[in-house]
């Protein structure tokens, strides 16, 4: 019943101001009420009336650690809080933006779709090239990778216009297999990443 005994010691300190143990005791129960202040008070008081009252210089002491150190916890907690309420803040973030990714995955055409149609255009194009000619182009598989091979048609062949053909056909090969392989590498890329956001 400590509130009610600082009641009564703060009476026994009215009629007795210059007893050191009343300051003492008052001290002892403000500190088991978790008023530091007022305790820290109470044994400085006890300190001025009798000092060599060392017991009451020591728990004047112990009193401002112990409030120190409670202000340094609860500044602790504070700021912890803080902290876990940011970490909250980020992981409805990094969800949300997760969500948006997958959505954002799910309505793009797959990577195959969009190798074929590139293929596709590429093949588009070579056929309305600017000489009229035209070609007859393929697609297949080689070592992992789509590729388009096209082959000019023309109507007489001299050994000169063929080795300009097979250039021309070697260099488009070569270009078409490039961009077969950074869609490739970007379709393993897009999958790694979204291993890596579900992990």
């Amino acid at each position: 019943m400590s509130e009610e005994a600082a009641i009564v010691v703060h009476a026994a300190v009215d009629i007795a101001p210059n007893n050191a143990i009343c300051h003492f005791t008052l001290g002892n129960i403000y500190a088991v009420l978790a008023d530091y202040n007022k305790s820290a008070i109470c044994f400085e008081n006890a300190v001025k009336i009798q000092p060599d009252f060392t017991n009451a210089a020591q728990r004047y002491h112990a009193v401002v650690c112990h409030s120190k150190l409670e202000k340094a916890l609860e500044a602790q907690h504070i700021s912890l809080q803080r902290t876990l309420t940011e970490l909250r803040e980020y992981q409805k973030q990094h969800e949300n933006w997760v969500r948006q990714s997958e959505k954002l995955i799910s309505e793009q055409a797959p990577p195959e779709v969009k190798l074929e149609q590139r293929l596709e255009y590429e093949e588009q194009k070579i056929r309305e090239s600017l000489d009229g000619r035209g070609q007859d182009c393929f697609q297949f598989e080689q070592n992992g990778h789509m590729v388009l091979s096209c082959n000019m048609r023309r109507e007489t062949y001299t050994s000169a216009q063929s080795q300009v053909d097979l250039s021309l056909n070697l260099q488009l090969l070569q270009a078409v297999e490039s961009k077969a392989g950074k869609l490739g590498q970007k379709m393993i890329n897009a999958k790694t990443s979204e291993q890596c956001h579900r992990t």
